[in-house]
This record gives C-alpha cells, sequence and structure tokens, in this order.
C-alpha cells in the first residue's frame, strides 16, 4: 500500500511544480562608477602586423629602474596609468618568507598612478629573470611584505606603492616584467 501512495505523491507533485516557471535575474545595466578602459594593444604574436606602434613597444622593452611607462587607451592615445619601477636594492628574507627559490633576493619600489578620469581595478602581474633563469616572487609577513594589491580600485588621480621582492640567481643582471592590470602588456625593466 506505500508504493502506490508514494507514487501517487510524486505524480502530484510533478504535476503540480509542471505549470511553475523559474524567474531568471535579468542582468543589471553597467555602472558609470567604473568604466571599462581598452588597453591599446602594443604586444602582438604577428611580426608583420602594422597596427602596433613598434615605437612604443620599444620604449616599453627597455625602461630603466627609475624610468615611468605610461599606458595608453586605444580610444584616443591618452594616457590612463603610469607605472614606476625604482630602487632596485638588496633584500634579507626573514624566516616567515614564501617564494624564496634562490639565496638572494632584491626589492623595488612599484607605484602606479591613475592619469584617467575613471576609476580603474589593479590586477598586477610581475616577473623576473636573472642570470637566464626565471625569478620567483617573495611574500614576507615577517617584514610586512605581502602580497600586491590585487584588486585595488584605484580612483582618478590617485597613487599607490608598494614593495615588490624577487628571488633572483645574479642580482647584476635583473630583469623584471610588469603590467598594472590582465589586459595591460609587459613593461620590463632592467638594471
Amino acid at each position: 500500500m506505500r508504493k502506490p501512495l508514494a507514487i501517487v505523491a510524486l505524480a502530484a507533485l510533478t504535476i503540480s511544480l509542471a505549470g511553475c516557471t523559474i524567474a531568471v535575474p535579468k542582468a543589471a545595466a553597467p555602472s558609470d562608477d567604473k568604466k571599462s578602459v581598452q588597453v591599446k594593444p602594443t604586444q602582438t604574436d604577428d611580426p608583420t602586423d602594422s597596427s602596433v606602434d613598434d615605437s612604443n613597444a620599444k620604449k616599453r622593452n627597455s625602461l630603466k629602474f627609475g624610468d615611468t611607462y605610461s599606458y595608453t587607451t586605444n580610444l584616443d592615445d591618452s594616457p590612463f596609468l603610469d607605472i614606476t619601477v625604482t630602487n632596485l636594492r638588496p633584500y634579507t628574507p626573514s624566516e616567515y618568507a614564501a617564494g624564496a627559490t634562490y639565496p638572494t633576493a632584491v626589492v623595488m619600489d612599484v607605484s602606479v598612478t591613475n592619469t584617467s578620469n575613471d576609476a580603474i581595478e589593479l590586477f598586477p602581474q610581475v616577473k623576473s629573470v636573472s642570470g637566464g633563469q626565471p625569478g620567483s616572487s617573495v611574500f614576507d609577513s615577517g617584514t610586512g611584505l605581502v602580497d600586491p594589491p590585487t584588486g585595488t580600485l584605484l580612483t582618478p588621480g590617485q597613487t599607490l606603492a608598494w614593495n615588490e621582492v624577487q628571488s633572483v640567481a645574479d642580482p647584476n643582471s635583473v630583469q623584471i616584467q610588469i603590467a598594472p592590470t590582465l589586459d595591460a602588456a609587459l613593461a620590463i625593466y632592467s638594471n
């Protein structure tokens, strides 16, 4: 007697739900709080692509520590972010450091300034090469050096500065590849 009762209850539930619809919320209209800024392409896999500004790519790939690189929009070539990497110096990780793959580490000062009229969300990307070997990011809670400011909203005119630590094979031959956002080309600084 229980089986038929369960089947009848299941059939009644199925029939009652058949007339129901599920409301799917519509996507909200874009907010004016954060406007999308498109980055001017400065890097390509196709060396014959004439849309790439060669002088901009050459400048971006040959920066010295202390230089400022200005990212521009592809809308009107106006600058929207300036990045500067300065003061490369030796660094001794604390006992709490993570990511030190070589016995030598360097620290540098990084600053990003929003020169646009819109807020921009930062997602810094940092890589290093030293003595022909890839370096690694060092996170050192023992000295207060932690992750870069990922996800920070930088409002117009605002500058954000932080220290970046890299574990390197040769501190006399350091190349830092850095971009302030996910869609920005890497700026390359060398000593």
